[in-house]
C-alpha cells in the first residue's frame, strides 16, 4: 500500500519530479563521467609505462633496484628465468642485461640507458618492437644493431641506417666500446624512453661486455596486474630470498605519484558534487513536503498514523532516487562508454601532458562496474537522507493547523501577519524579500546551494594555482632559475662547443630593473 500510494504521489506532480528526478540523475551522470576519466587517464599511464619497457615486475638481484651496477648481475639468469616463468600469474618473461654507456656521433654525445635483450622474448613482455616509427625492428637474435628512442636520435642528428659508437665499462672492469648501426628508432611519447635508452640484441650486448650467461633483471608480464602483490609474493618465493621482486609502483615512482595525485584529487571533487547533490535533492523533496501540507493534515485528521506518513514521504523520495539512478546511470555509463571507445583527444595540451608519464593525446574513460554501484548506492543513500527532514516535519504536523495552511509561521510570528520594513523597498523586491523569507528552510537550502557551488570552485581553482605555484617555486629556486641564457641548442645535447663568453650578458642582465640576481654557470654531460 505505501509503495502505491508514493507512486500516485510521484506521478501525481509530474514537474516537481521531474525536476527531482534530474536533479538526481545529473549528478550521478556527472559523478560517473568524471569519475572513468580519471580512472582511464591512470590506467593509461599504467599501461603505457609498463607495455612499452617497464613490465608489470622486475627480478633483480637483491640491492640493484637502489645501486644498479654489473657486479649485482644474476650469474644463473636461466635458472631464475625458468622459475619465474613457472607461476601461474606469470603471462610472459624476459631476460635484460642493462648498463650505463656514453653514447657519440660526430661531435654530439650522450649518456644512456643500455638494454641487451631477447627480441622474441622481449615481444611477449613490451610492446617497444612495436613502436619504431623509422627503419625497423630486429631481425633476430644474431642482429648487432642497435634502437633508440626519437628524442635520443634527435640530440644526436642520428637516423635509421646511421652508426653510434657505444663507449662503458665491460664486465671485467676493462672499458667497452663498439661502433654499432642504428637499426631503428621508436617513439614512445615517454621522454626517459625516448630521450635516454637504447636497446640491443642479447648477443650482442653480452659481446659489448664481454660478460658470461648474468643477466642484470627477469621482466615480467603478469595475467592480472591487479593481483600485483599476490604475483609478487609467490614469485618471491620461487626465485628465494637472495633475489628482489619489484613492482611497478616502485620501479615507477613518478607514475604512482601521480596516479595517487589523480585519485586525491578525483576524491576532493567528487565530495564536492556530492554536496552540490545533497543540496539539489533536498530542495524539491521539501518543496513537495511543502506544498502538501494541508493534504498531510486532513490525512492525519482521517486516522494515518505518524510513522506511515513518515515511511510515505520516504517511499516518495526512494522512487524518485530509483528513476534518477536509472536515468543517471543510462547517460552517465553511457556516454563514459562512448567516450571510451572514441576517445578525448587532448592534443591542444600535448606539452602538459608529456609531464606525466604514459599520457598520450587522448584520453580513453573506463568503464568499471564497482564504481558506477559505489557511487549510485552514495547518490541513492544521498536521496534518502535529504528525504528525513521532510518526511518528520510532515509526520510531526498538528492536523487541524496544516488543514488550515500553517505549516510554518512566517517571519512576524503568524502566517501572513503585516510587516512594516524600516527602509522602503521598490515592490518587486519588496514582494521578493517576502517570498523568500515566507520559507526560509527552502531558501536556505537553495541558498547553501548556490554558495557551495561557488566556495568550491573558489577552492578548486585556488587549490590548482597553488599547486602550479609551489610546483614552479620547487623546481625553480634550487637549480633551473627562473630564466637562463644559452646559444640554441644547448638543450638539446649540452655540447661544450656551445659555450659562450657570459661577461657582457651579465652586465646587461644584472642592470635591467626585474632582475633580482644572476649567476654564470657551465654545463655539460659526463660519464
Amino acid at each position: 500500500m505505501i509503495w502505491t500510494l508514493a507512486a500516485r504521489n510521484v506521478m501525481r506532480n509530474r514537474r516537481r519530479s521531474v525536476i527531482t528526478v534530474l536533479s538526481i540523475a545529473v549528478g550521478l551522470a556527472a559523478l560517473t563521467f568524471l569519475w572513468g576519466f580519471i580512472d582511464g587517464m591512470n590506467r593509461q599511464m599504467i599501461n603505457n609505462t609498463t607495455r612499452y619497457f617497464a613490465a608489470d615486475v622486475q627480478v633483480h638481484l637483491k640491492g640493484y633496484h637502489d645501486d644498479p651496477s654489473l657486479d649485482r648481475a644474476i650469474e644463473a639468469g636461466a635458472r631464475v628465468l625458468e622459475s619465474v616463468r613457472a607461476d601461474p600469474a606469470v603471462a610472459a618473461a624476459a631476460a635484460r642485461l642493462e648498463t650505463t654507456v656514453l653514447a657519440s656521433r660526430a661531435d654530439r654525445s650522450r649518456g644512456i640507458l643500455a638494454f641487451g635483450v631477447d627480441p622474441a622474448q622481449e615481444a611477449e613482455v613490451t610492446d617497444l618492437f612495436k613502436a619504431v616509427v623509422d627503419g625497423r625492428g630486429f631481425s633476430g637474435a644474431d642482429d648487432n644493431g642497435v634502437l633508440i628512442g626519437e628524442g635520443m636520435a634527435e640530440a644526436l642528428a642520428v637516423r635509421a641506417g646511421d652508426e653510434l659508437v657505444l663507449v662503458g665499462q665491460a664486465y671485467d672492469g676493462s672499458v667497452a666500446s663498439a661502433s654499432v648501426p642504428v637499426r631503428g628508432v621508436f617513439r614512445t611519447k615517454i621522454d626517459d624512453l625516448d630521450g635516454y635508452v637504447a636497446v640491443m640484441p642479447m648477443a650482442a650486448m653480452r659481446d659489448f661486455l664481454a660478460t658470461p650467461e648474468a643477466v642484470t633483471a627477469v621482466a615480467v608480464r603478469l595475467r592480472d596486474r591487479g593481483d600485483l602483490a599476490a604475483a609478487a609474493s609467490t614469485i618471491a618465493a620461487r626465485v628465494g630470498g637472495d633475489h628482489e621482486v619489484v613492482g611497478w609502483p616502485v620501479l615507477l615512482p613518478m607514475v604512482a605519484i601521480s596516479i595517487r595525485f589523480h585519485e586525491v584529487m578525483g576524491f576532493v571533487v567528487l565530495t564536492i558534487f556530492f554536496v552540490m547533490v545533497a543540496a539539489g535533492v533536498a530542495n524539491p523533496v521539501l518543496m513537495a513536503v511543502l506544498e502538501r501540507t494541508r493534504e498531510f493534515g486532513i490525512m492525519l485528521a482521517l486516522g494515518t498514523s505518524q510513522s506511515m506518513l513518515f515511511r510515505l514521504v520516504v517511499a516518495e523520495a526512494a522512487l524518485l532516487g530509483a528513476a534518477g539512478l536509472l536515468l543517471g546511470n543510462a547517460i552517465g555509463v553511457g556516454a563514459t562508454a562512448t567516450f571510451g571507445r572514441v576517445g578525448i583527444d587532448l592534443g591542444a595540451f600535448e606539452a602538459g601532458l608529456r609531464a606525466m608519464p604514459g599520457l598520450a593525446d587522448v584520453i580513453y574513460p573506463v568503464v568499471r562496474a564497482e564504481r558506477s554501484l559505489a557511487i549510485s548506492l552514495l547518490v541513492l543513500l544521498i536521496a534518502l537522507a535529504m528525504a528525513l527532514y521532510p518526511a518528520f516535519r510532515a509526520a510531526t504536523l498538528e492536523p487541524v493547523a496544516a488543514i488550515r495552511g500553517i505549516g510554518e509561521k512566517g517571519p512576524g510570528g503568524r502566517r501572513g501577519a503585516r510587516r512594516e520594513t524600516s527602509a522602503p523597498l521598490p515592490v518587486f523586491a519588496l514582494i521578493a524579500t517576502r517570498n523568500l523569507l515566507r520559507n526560509r528552510k527552502r531558501s536556505a537550502i537553495t541558498v547553501f546551494g548556490a554558495a557551495f557551488a561557488i566556495v568550491a570552485y573558489v577552492f578548486l581553482y585556488g587549490f590548482f594555482d597553488g599547486f602550479g605555484e609551489q610546483l614552479v617555486d620547487n623546481s625553480t629556486r634550487y637549480v633551473t632559475g627562473h630564466l637562463q641564457i644559452e646559444r640554441e641548442g644547448l638543450r638539446r645535447d649540452l655540447a661544450p662547443e656551445l659555450a659562450f663568453d657570459a661577461s657582457a650578458a651579465l652586465a646587461a642582465v644584472r642592470g635591467q630593473p626585474g632582475i633580482a640576481a644572476a649567476a654564470p654557470r657551465v654545463q655539460a654531460q659526463a660519464w
